[in-house]
């Protein structure tokens, strides 16, 4: 044990394993096969659009201010691997990141946690908002020691970056500034908020730039989030009870073995943190299930609450759990993924069939489109075949008494600058089956079909 003192105390040995922590997600990120994960081919599809690889009509229901940084990287270098590096990056900012705290066990407790290597290849703006808003929380803590007005400004452009970034940043936004301003003069409060315009702002531009109206990501965020809770949207619910209670394991092995001694923390040392942690934590459970990218939003902050609580030994015990189950965490990851399948089966109807463009099957679309990145076939929505208008939706608000007018809304999602498209090849998952299609070839994946005349 004294050795292990000497480790902790050593004043370099930060450094050292942030450097070391560097060199394994770069080697895991250059031999990872899997890119798809939740919304990420949305993100990844829109980024190459921007950076020229046009092979799909784009799909955008959040903001694009991140695609629009990642396309930066990939207009220098068009290939998978400068995706998953720019993307990489921010976990490994995040670490460094956290030298500020100057706490060897919070670093071990990061770099070692299972969650940062769930995430490293998942193409999701939760990763640089996580950064920022862990650079927010930090300028703060600073303002409050030092009363120094640089970290009031710096803390209050960090966390309007998290908006421009991630548009439901807004409820954990919303409680880090109640947690740190309920006890403050309302003037500090303004200040404060005028300082998220910036952010705000970045938002408005790129939107104005690329679809030519500045509200139009908030616009989609916040009409898809209302047809959820009008329960107008049949893939989505906001009933999420077995979500919530499935990803408890998950959530606490996931952030570190040991996060369950958290409840040790002295909630009047942590009040301000717990205020905007726990409320946050619990609808993104209920509301997002088993998907981690949002609870990593504020899982560093858990782990400095958590290294201040953990002996050293039992820093090391966390470890040894962490070493013995990340590896069964991220096992598909590696090797022959259903993404690398995907990959060589769009290769081999190249050859086979050589078609310029094919017609995906459902839910493929993005998959196909964000899978190719040199010589790729263009991919055509299944909305796209004789469709103008892809969805409706409808709302009544019915009376209780028998008045002579109701109050209905609707709204209809519309295809843009419609293409006619002729006896396309559908590619279609294996476990799919059209009647209309007669199957021509099959490969370990995916299945080509003709249109029956």
């Amino acid at each position: 044990m004294d050795k292990i003192d000497s480790l902790l105390n050593n004043k370099r040995i930060s450094i050292y394993l942030l450097i070391f922590f560097t060199i394994v997600i770069i080697t895991l990120a250059m031999f990872s096969n899997r890119l798809s994960f939740h919304d990420t081919q949305e993100y990844i599809v829109v980024s190459k659009y921007l950076a020229g690889i046009d092979n799909i009509k784009p799909f955008s229901a959040h903001s694009i201010v991140y695609p629009v940084i990642i396309s930066f990287f990939l207009k220098i270098l068009t290939i998978e691997l400068t995706l998953k590096l720019a993307n990489a990056l921010w976990i490994i900012l995040i670490g460094f990141l956290l030298l500020n705290f100057k706490s060897k066990k919070l670093i071990l407790l990061y770099i070692f946690s299972p969650m940062v290597y769930i995430l490293f290849p998942q193409v999701t703006p939760t990763l640089p908002a996580a950064f920022f808003f862990l650079l927010a929380y930090l300028f703060i803590k600073k303002y409050e020691e030092t009363n120094k007005k640089q970290f009031f400004i710096f803390s209050g452009l960090s966390l309007g970056m998290c908006f421009a970034l991630y548009t439901p940043m807004i409820i954990l936004m919303a409680l880090f500034i109640l947690a740190y301003f309920y006890d403050k003069k309302l003037t500090n409060v303004i200040y404060y908020l005028l300082l998220l315009i910036p952010g705000l702002l970045i938002e408005l531009v790129v939107d104005q730039i690329y679809f030519g109206f500045p509200f139009y990501s908030i616009i989609r965020y916040l009409g898809s989030n209302v047809l959820v809770a009008l329960g107008l949207n049949q893939n989505i619910s906001f009933d999420q009870t077995y979500h919530f209670i499935n990803s408890i394991p998950l959530l606490i092995f996931g952030i570190s073995p040991l996060l369950v001694l958290i409840f040790k923390a002295k909630f009047k040392e942590f009040k301000r943190e717990f205020i905007f942690i726990i409320p946050f934590v619990l609808f993104f459970l209920y509301r997002g299930g088993a998907q981690l990218k949002y609870i990593f939003l504020v899982a560093p902050i858990l782990l400095l609450i958590l290294s201040k609580i953990l002996t050293k030994k039992l820093v090391i015990v966390s470890i040894i759990i962490s070493i013995i189950i990340t590896p069964f965490l991220i096992s598909d990851y590696f090797g022959e993924t259903t993404d690398k399948i995907i990959k060589d089966d769009i290769n081999s109807i190249k050859q086979d069939f050589n078609p310029k463009e094919v017609l995906a099957g459902k839910n493929l679309a993005l998959v196909l489109a964000g899978l190719q990145f040199k010589d790729s076939i263009y991919i055509v929505w299944p909305e796209e075949i004789g469709n103008k208008t892809t969805r409706s939706y409808k709302f009544v608000m019915d009376s209780k008494i028998d008045v002579l007018n109701s109050i209905e809304f609707t709204a209809d999602m519309k295809i843009n600058n419609p293409e006619k498209y002729d006896n396309l090849l559908l590619v279609e998952r294996k476990d799919q089956t059209s009647k209309d299609y007669k199957e021509l070839k099959c490969y370990k994946e995916l299945c080509v079909y003709e249109k029956l005349d």
